[in-house]
């Protein structure tokens, strides 16, 4: 089965958060947490099956949506698009974490971790800055790939 790996979008948080408190908001408990991430996957599956993905920018973070607009995310995941990838069996699914959830001393919320939707596994990494009291994303990097495959998400 061919390997589908996406760029990680992160961004330089140097002027941006510097200024938000670490406690800014609170770790979501365990249900909190796999609703963010089922939440900002499927935005994400939905922006990748139509090919617009306006609305998943309209919800991220301020930083993400400043520096990549629907057209250029469009093309930053043309492939994952082209292949008609689809995500929606993370439905079904709890997240299995492959390292603690925290809040980073910068303040962001980092979920890291995959769905086991076999055949494929769906590994994430995902970063979540406060803003408005919610959580919104700041970089996503998926990968779904075969369970014998190497499972980092780069």
């Amino acid at each position: 089965m061919k390997l589908l790996r996406f760029c990680a979008l992160v961004l330089g948080l140097v002027t941006a958060l510097a200024a938000l408190p670490a406690s800014a908001q609170q770790m979501p408990d365990a249900t909190g947490r796999a609703v963010l991430i089922k939440q900002t996957l499927l935005t994400f599956n939905d922006a990748n099956i139509t090919g617009d993905y306006s609305v998943f920018r309209a919800l991220s973070a301020k930083p993400f949506a400043d520096e990549y607009t629907a057209d250029k995310l469009a093309g930053i995941f043309k492939d994952f698009h082209d292949q008609a990838i689809d995500l929606a069996a993370i439905v079904e699914f709890d997240p299995v974490y492959t390292s603690d959830p925290i809040i980073n001393a910068d303040g962001l919320l980092q979920l890291y971790g995959y769905f086991d939707t076999r055949p494929s596994i769906v590994h994430f990494e995902l970063d979540f800055a406060p803003e408005e009291g919610a959580w919104r994303v700041l970089s996503i990097n998926v990968n779904v790939a075969p369970p014998d495959t190497d499972n980092k998400t780069n």
